[in-house]
């Protein structure tokens, strides 16, 4: 597997670990058994809600984290895809990259749409008004504001952990599928 893909795979990791991109993820299939989607949606509880969704939504800045991420993210893996591919023409990396950030901001605000009703439904009023009090105030705003440096200092121990991280991950493939036919052969990583 190409260090490309698992330093793409990883910085993906690290905005999706950060606290802002935390309310991004999709959830899990099924709630567990110990923990169930808040029983409170009748009508007008639902609307309450929904519009505590909506502030909750607001003052996380999902567009603005995120992008401050990928801007910081991107020119990291623009550098590095200059050094793996000096044949590449000067400007593409860049031009990737911001890419890659102008997308996510469009596919941030479609999600943001969708995840507002989604948090009405599994939270209680309740525990909406207290994350959205908690969103909006100083420390809420403090946290997000961090996030990006935060995902700053996180980047710089990863290629100390990716070389770890990249032979685990094929050791679990491996134990998955048969990495010995001729297609898998050379996505094996060599030691490093």
């Amino acid at each position: 597997m190409s260090r490309k893909f698992i330093t793409a795979l990883s910085a993906a990791a690290l905005l999706l670990a950060s606290p802002a991109a935390t309310l991004a993820r999709a959830a899990p299939p099924a709630p567990a058994p110990a923990v169930a989607a808040a029983t409170d949606n009748d009508p007008a509880t639902y609307a309450r809600k929904l519009e505590l969704a909506k502030r909750y939504m607001k003052a996380a800045r999902l567009d603005e984290i995120l992008g401050s991420s990928m801007k910081t993210m991107g020119s990291m893996m623009a550098g590095q895809m200059e050094s793996e591919y000096p044949d590449m023409p000067k400007g593409y990396s860049k031009a990737i990259m911001d890419a890659m950030t102008e997308s996510t901001s469009v596919m941030m605000k479609k999600m943001t749409e969708r995840m507002t009703p989604i948090i009405a439904k599994i939270y209680t009023e309740d525990e909406l008004s207290k994350i959205t009090e908690f969103m909006e105030s100083p420390v809420g705003q403090s946290m997000l504001d961090k996030t990006p440096l935060m995902s700053v200092e996180v980047a710089k121990v990863m290629p100390d952990l990716l070389p770890t991280f990249q032979q685990d991950f094929m050791t679990r493939v491996c134990q998955k599928i048969d990495c010995n036919t001729p297609e898998m052969k050379r996505f094996k990583p060599t030691a490093s």
